[in-house]
């Protein structure tokens, strides 16, 4: 299984950010972002792990944070 591709995209004049993870690659990503800023695209879409699907307004992205995904520990490793 592939991992998963963790994506948070800030908003202008809001502190809220949209997170999730994707089985994307950073590039095809990256491309995605560009190409719909490039183009001067009303919308940019993002599909997650769960197939949601996610519209976003290119005019309020403030930022995309493009990073591997961690492992998250369960149970009481660690501890």
């Amino acid at each position: 299984m592939a991992s998963a591709l963790e994506i948070r995209i800030g908003f202008v004049d809001n502190s809220r950010e949209l997170s999730f993870s994707t089985g994307q690659s950073a590039q095809d990503v990256r491309e995605t972002v560009e190409k719909a800023l490039e183009a001067n695209q009303t919308l940019v879409e993002f599909t997650d792990q769960k197939n949601r699907v996610f519209l976003v307004r290119t005019e309020a992205i403030a930022y995309v944070e493009i990073g591997a995904g961690t492992n998250r520990a369960v149970g009481f490793a660690g501890a």
